[in-house]
C-alpha cells in the first residue's frame, strides 16, 4: 500500500525496528505481535529458515495473529496508510465512468476491498449514471474486514444499492461476465527475495538468530533459480550486493481470478514498474517497503503482525501472466492520464454549486491523484480483457503498453 506521509527513515537502517520511530502499539497489539514472533521462532526451529514469501504470508494473513487476518489494518489519515479510494471520492466517480463505457456486464467483483471506501463511492455514482450492476461481490480473506465492510456499507448505501452486495469466500465457481477490480492488491502478494553475492544469485530467507528475526542467505531452489536467471541483466552486469524481489505466485493468483471470467475485464491499480525499471541496476535494495502509522520504513521484522509489508508490482510480469491465461492486454497507463481520460476535469467543473470549503477539498484531492510527485505517476493502471474490449476513446491515447517490453537502457540512469 502507498504511504503519503513524508516521515521516512533512512533506508540503510535495516535492523529489526531501526529507523521506525512511531507511536508505540497498545498492550494488546504488542502481546499479539509477541505471540506471532513466538510462533515464527517455533516454526523456524522445526523446519529451518523460511522463504520470505512464507514469512510474509504468515505475518499478514494468519487468521489469529496476522495483520490482515485479524483486521489490525488501519485505513485513512489516522491509520497505517492512505489509498486512492480512501482519500478521494473523485477516484470512485472516475472508475464509475469507465465501467459505464464498457459493454453491459452482470457484475463487479472487488478483490480485497479494505474499508470498502471504493464501493461506498462507486455504487452511488453508478446508480446516478443508470448503470448499477446486478451484483457487487467483495472477495475478502479476513472475516474481521468482511464484518467491518458490511457495517460501513449498510450505513452508507441506499437499500437498493446494498441489496446487490454479497461476500463470497472464494472466486465464483460458475462463469460470469463482469469487471474484476484489484486496487492496491497485487503489491501485498507474498514475494521471494534475491541477493547478488560473488557473481551469483542467493535467496534471502528469514531465520531466528540471537533472539530476533534476521536475514540469512541460502542457495535458491530450482524454480527460484530459473526465475533469477531470466531477469533482465542491466548493462555492466548485476552490482555486488544487489537485492530484489520476484513474485512466483502472481501467475497462479491471476489464473484463479481469470478462470471463471467468461466476458469482461480485470482492472488493476498499483504502484510498480515495467520490468526494465523494476530490475534497474541502481535499485540496489529492491522495492520492499513497510507501513506503520503513516511511517514508511524498510524493516519487515519490526512489530510482526502490526504493520503492512508490500513490494512494487512488476507490470511486465502481470501482462505476461495475463497472456498465459488467454487474456488480452487492453492498456497500461500512469494514473494521471487515465483519470483525465475518465473525465476528472469535467467532474471538478460540476462542483461549483458546493461551498468553497468543499471545492477546495476536491481540488486538493484532484492534485493528489494527478500530480507526479504524489500519486499521478507512481500508480499505474493495467487492464486485461476476455471477449470485452475497452472503449477506444479517450483511453487509447494514454496507453503506454509498449513500455512493458522495453529493453534495459544502454547506460545507467535514475532509478
Amino acid at each position: 500500500m502507498e504511504l503519503t506521509a513524508a516521515n521516512q527513515p533512512d533506508k540503510r537502517n535495516r535492523g529489526a525496528g531501526e529507523g521506525a520511530a512511531a507511536p508505540a502499539p497498545g498492550r494488546a497489539g504488542l502481546r499479539r505481535s509477541e505471540r506471532l514472533c513466538a510462533a515464527l521462532k517455533q516454526r523456524i526451529r522445526a523446519h529451518g529458515p523460511l522463504s520470505f514469501a512464507d514469512y510474509q504470508e504468515q505475518v499478514l494473513y494468519d487468521p489469529r495473529l496476522g495483520y490482515y487476518g485479524v483486521g489490525a489494518v488501519l485505513f485513512g489519515a489516522d491509520g497505517d496508510f492512505v489509498t486512492a479510494s480512501t482519500r478521494s471520492g473523485l477516484f470512485a466517480r472516475c472508475l464509475a465512468r469507465y465501467y459505464a463505457r464498457l459493454p453491459e456486464l452482470d457484475e463487479i467483483l472487488e478483490v480485497g476491498a479494505g474499508d470498502a471506501a471504493l464501493c461506498r463511492g462507486l455504487l452511488p455514482e453508478l446508480a446516478r449514471l443508470g448503470r448499477l450492476p446486478r451484483r457487487y461481490r467483495i472477495l475478502e480473506r479476513s472475516p474481521v474486514l468482511r464484518r467491518r465492510q458490511r457495517e460501513l456499507l449498510r450505513a452508507a448505501l441506499t437499500p437498493k444499492c446494498f441489496a446487490r452486495l454479497s461476500w463470497p469466500k472464494a472466486m465464483p465457481a460458475r462463469p460470469f461476465s463482469g469487471l474484476v477490480l484489484g486496487l492496491e492488491l497485487l503489491d501485498a502478494l507474498p514475494v521471494q527475495r534475491l541477493h547478488r553475492r560473488g557473481g551469483r544469485w542467493r535467496e534471502l530467507r528469514v531465520t531466528w538468530d540471537d533472539g530476533a528475526l534476521a536475514w540469512t542467505e541460502t542457495d535458491p531452489d530450482a524454480c527460484l533459480a530459473a526465475i533469477a536467471g531470466g531477469l533482465p541483466e542491466p548493462p555492466g552486469g548485476w552490482p555486488e550486493g544487489y537485492s530484489t524481489e520476484c513474485c512466483p505466485r502472481l501467475p497462479v493468483f491471476l489464473a484463479e481470478l481469470a478462470a471463471p471470467l467468461r466476458r469482461g475485464q480485470l482492472l488493476f491499480l498499483d504502484y510498480g514498474y515495467p520490468r526494465h525499471e523494476y530490475y534497474h541496476a541502481q535499485r540496489l535494495d529492491g522495492t520492499l517497503i513497510c507501513h506503520y502509522r503513516q511511517r514508511a520504513h524498510f524493516d519487515p521484522f519490526f512489530l510482526p503482525g502490526l504493520q503492512d509489508i508490500s513490494a512494487a508490482v512488476d507490470f511486465s510480469a502481470l501482462a505476461e501472466a495475463g497472456k498465459s491465461c488467454g487474456l488480452t492486454l487492453e492498456g497500461y497507463a500512469e494514473q494521471a492520464p487515465w483519470l483525465l481520460a475518465c473525465g476528472l476535469p469535467e467532474m471538478l467543473k460540476e462542483l461549483q454549486p458546493g461551498t468553497s470549503r468543499e471545492r477546495l477539498e476536491s481540488l486538493q484531492e484532484a492534485h493528489w491523484l494527478l500530480l507526479p510527485g504524489a500519486a499521478g505517476a507512481r500508480f499505474k493502471w493495467l487492464s486485461l480483457s476476455r471477449n470485452c474490449p475497452g472503449p477506444a476513446a479517450p483511453w487509447r491515447a494514454c496507453d503506454r503498453s509498449s513500455r512493458l517490453y522495453r529493453a534495459p537502457p544502454a547506460c545507467a540512469g535514475g532509478a
